[in-house]
């Protein structure tokens, strides 16, 4: 899905630079069709840290009746419990989500600041090249940010696993 701007004057490329690190696009609300695997239990990790509605969930195939849908438990940070074991296998799951922030919270903006300014991101020669190779210099932190940065997108980044 191509995703609305983050931020007015937020571009593109600072943009996916921030939401790739963060694993979600996090603003604007949008509502989107994802098809993710199943590691066989009962709850479902979405890549979403502000989760605010489930509209339709198919599991194996199986869709989720409106009653079923009205039950289901839910959580804004980003996961649901379904009540039953889901086969474990990949693609075992559609379920479309509204989620996003209405407006790119204040800092994530500051983040952006500092990402325009070239000071955060020591493996980024410019927002469109990003590099698997992190600088270690003193003051950097593993993933290649300064800690300000790190710290800010850190706070908005879904975990490993969703």
């Amino acid at each position: 899905m191509e995703y609305p701007e983050l931020a007015p004057g937020v571009d593109s490329e600072t943009a996916g630079v921030v939401r790739g690190y963060c694993r979600w696009h996090i603003a604007p609300v949008v509502t989107e069709t994802l098809v993710l695997p199943s590691s066989g239990s009962s709850s479902i990790i979405l890549p979403t840290l502000k989760l605010r509605a489930v509209t339709a969930l198919t599991i194996d195939g199986t869709a989720l009746t409106s009653d079923e849908l009205a039950d289901l438990n839910w959580y804004q940070a980003g996961y649901i419990r379904t009540g039953r074991r889901i086969p474990c296998k990949g693609r075992a799951i559609s379920v479309t989500i509204t989620h996003g922030f209405e407006e790119c919270p204040i800092e994530i903006l500051a983040a952006v600041t500092r990402i325009d300014a070239g000071v955060p991101y020591a493996g980024l020669k410019s927002a469109a090249t990003l590099s698997n190779s992190f600088s270690t210099a003193a003051g950097d932190t593993d993933d290649g940010f300064d800690p300000y940065v790190s710290r800010i997108l850190g706070d908005y980044r879904v975990p490993i696993g969703s």
